[in-house]
C-alpha cells in the first residue's frame, strides 16, 4: 500500500480483528479474508449490488465504473461490519488485507487506483 496508515494488518486493528475472534467455534484463520462473513458480505457482486442501491438513494449515483461502484460499496461494507454506523465524513483507513481482496475481485482496469483519504 502507498502509505504507513495503508499498510496495517487486519490483526493490528481491534475492531477488524473482533469479527474473527467472535466466531465460535473459532476457526483457525489468520486473517479477516478469511472470515466466511467477508466473502458473503463484501465481495458478493449481488449483495453488493443491493448496498449500492440503498447508497444510491440516499446519496445518489457514483459517477464511476461497475467495478469502481462494486469496490466503494464493498470498503463501506466491510467498515460498517467492524465499526457500525460512522456518520458522514468520518472515514477510517482499511487494512491492506482487505483492499487487497477487494481490489483482486473488482480491478481497475488501468490498475491504478486512489487509496485512502481522509
Amino acid at each position: 500500500m502507498a502509505s504507513a496508515q495503508e499498510s496495517m494488518c487486519c490483526r493490528e486493528v481491534d475492531a477488524f480483528w473482533a469479527l474473527v475472534e467472535s466466531l465460535t467455534p473459532r476457526p483457525d484463520i489468520s486473517c479477516l479474508t478469511q472470515h466466511p462473513g467477508f466473502e458473503a458480505s463484501c465481495l458478493n457482486p449481488f449483495v453488493l449490488q443491493i448496498a449500492y442501491m440503498s447508497f444510491r438513494q440516499e446519496h445518489g449515483p457514483l459517477q464511476a465504473s461497475k467495478h469502481e461502484q462494486y469496490r466503494y460499496t464493498a470498503y463501506r461494507q466491510v467498515v460498517r461490519w467492524a465499526y457500525g454506523i460512522l456518520g458522514r465524513h468520518i472515514r477510517k483507513p482499511l487494512p491492506s488485507c482487505v483492499v487487497s481482496a477487494i481490489r483482486r475481485q473488482f480491478p481497475e482496469e488501468g490498475g491504478t487506483y486512489k487509496g485512502f483519504e481522509w
